[in-house]
């Protein structure tokens, strides 16, 4: 019988004696019954004032030893309430030592009184257990975990054991079951516990892949590809990653999915002050032409260009095909086409910018595969800063510097025609402002003491001067019948000058504000 476990007391006599005083002042007739409800009674007060002093001096004791000494391991108990939580094992205590004194031996009432007291007894341990593993994790978390691995799953598994033996324990008290009678039958259930316990075990299991791995830490930047998922780590648990995206929303996702799917992690982007720049500016291809004489002259007085130029004028006299293979010329370019020599003025630009990574990692310039739009350019390098809002304003200004400085080279960015555009069909097309060895943008000079690039002084340069363009009506009402009239009226037999046809390529927003005046010319009455 469960009521054997307990061991008597002497302070129960005095109970009982106590018992009948108050019997007799009540004038209620002694009977069994009675005694035993009255007993129960002030048993549970008992029980109750013992747990709630033990829980006050404790607590208080607690408390002046923790202020006395701030450490993570006082912290985290008297954040956890450890102290508290402890002191409830003290009220069953004391009334399973003296609750036996009101039953007659062998009495029901009493079994089933102890075998509720001893289940909250067991409850009660296994959440103050659990409040241990919590203290025990954070202080070794903070102090021991330095690659800080994501190992909180194993302190899940750990409490999770503790709570399927406490209930396999309570269970048993409650039949009144021998706890390895009740695992061997559990072994029928397995198929149905392993179902119930899956994401339990996959969680498990992924915890220990991240952790063995190194795949992810809280506080990692990470994104998964074709998710939502983009943010900071926060949170690491048996079920559940948490991640705060960026725009302080948060994701969960189960750690399986993330040994399961692709995962993008920017740590060690993050540890390495070094991120990529990988885009590209897309080139007009009719504005592609074989460079002469005159204009390699004009380009050496461009910055980074002249010592360029006479090197490659030197090996292109040698007879070499190529001067990559010379380790005196570093970056990717030719002097045979404008395009090719703004290929390497690019390149130039980027070895002399200060925060551009050299040697270390890939920093080059190279041209993508023709698309029926253009030809595009692309930059590939790494800032020395992984700064997010530095790194934006760097690949902001080298981008903003290279438009600037594409006409430089005789060249034009291609942009898809725009509403202005085809509004403004019939417009004569402004000029093409032909290249005449002047920049039509300021650009800026190099100096050798420092090895960068001194600020332009727009003021006074007789190249800074753009084309007058037409001027569009002020609201859509206008607009439509300004486009109306214009497409209305007679255009006089424009003369094609003879020249190679370019290579093929979509239209841009200049050829759709010259269209009205093609067909125009096409529809003309001709002589006969």
């Amino acid at each position: 019988m469960v009521n054997s476990w307990i061991p008597t007391h002497k302070v129960a006599q005095w109970l009982l004696d106590l018992v009948d005083s108050i019997l007799s002042w009540l004038g209620l007739t002694k009977s069994s019954m009675a005694e035993e409800v009255v007993y129960t009674i002030i048993i549970v007060g008992i029980a109750l004032l013992a747990g709630w002093l033990t829980r006050k001096i404790v607590v208080l004791i607690t408390q002046h030893i923790v202020y006395a000494r701030r450490t993570i391991f006082t912290e985290e108990m008297e954040h956890e309430q450890l102290i508290n939580k402890s002191s409830h094992i003290i009220p069953p205590l004391v009334f399973m030592a003296f609750i036996p004194f009101a039953f007659q031996t062998d009495s029901h009432a009493l079994d089933i009184l102890m075998r509720i007291v001893l289940v909250y007894f067991v409850l009660t341990v296994g959440w103050t257990i659990s409040s241990v593993f919590n203290v025990i994790w954070v202080n070794y978390n903070r102090r021991e975990n330095t690659k800080n691995l994501p190992l909180k799953g194993i302190l899940n598994v750990a409490k999770g054991l503790v709570w399927i033996i406490i209930a396999i324990i309570s269970v048993a008290l409650l039949v009144d079951r021998s706890p390895a009678a009740l695992l061997t039958g559990l072994g029928a259930f397995a198929a149905a516990l392993m179902l119930i316990f899956k994401d339990s075990i996959l969680g498990f299991v992924a915890g220990l892949q991240l952790s063995a791995n190194d795949m992810l830490r809280v506080g990692d930047w990470i994104a998964i590809p074709g998710t939502i998922v983009n943010g900071i780590v926060t949170d690491v648990s048996l079920t559940a990653v948490k991640v705060r995206n960026w725009d302080n929303t948060t994701v969960t996702v189960p750690p399986y999915t993330l040994v399961s799917t692709q995962l993008q992690n920017w740590n060690k982007m993050k540890q390495r002050g070094r991120r990529q720049i990988q885009r590209s500016i897309l080139i007009d291809i009719s504005t592609i032409r074989p460079t002469t004489p005159e204009m390699l002259e004009d380009f050496k007085k461009l910055p980074f260009m002249k010592d360029y130029i006479e090197k490659m004028q030197k090996y292109a006299a040698e007879g070499e095909a190529t001067s990559l293979m010379r380790d005196d010329i570093k970056v990717n370019g030719s002097i045979d086409t404008n395009l090719g020599v703004f290929r390497a003025y690019t390149g130039l630009y980027l070895h002399h910018h200060p925060w551009i990574t050299m040697g270390e990692l890939t920093c080059m310039v190279r041209e993508l595969q023709q698309t029926p739009q253009a030809q595009p350019l692309e930059v590939f390098c790494y800032t020395n800063t992984a700064d997010w809002v530095k790194y934006e304003g760097i690949q902001s200004d080298i981008f903003e510097h290279l438009m600037a400085a594409v006409p430089a080279f005789g060249l034009s960015a291609y942009s898809a025609p725009s509403s202005r555009d085809v509004v403004n069909i019939g417009n004569p097309k402004p000029e093409a402002m032909p290249y005449n060895g002047n920049s039509p943008v300021p650009m800026p000079a190099y100096d050798p003491k420092t090895n960068w690039v001194i600020p332009p002084n727009t003021s006074g340069d007789p190249g800074f001067a753009f084309n007058e363009h037409p001027v569009y009506p002020a609201n859509i009402a206008d607009m439509v019948a300004d486009a109306e009239v214009k497409a209305n009226m007679p255009s006089s037999p424009a003369t094609t000058p003879t020249s190679a046809a370019p290579a093929p390529s979509a239209p841009a927003h200049g050829d759709v504000a010259a269209g009205g005046d093609a067909a125009k010319q096409s529809d003309a009455p001709k002589d006969k």
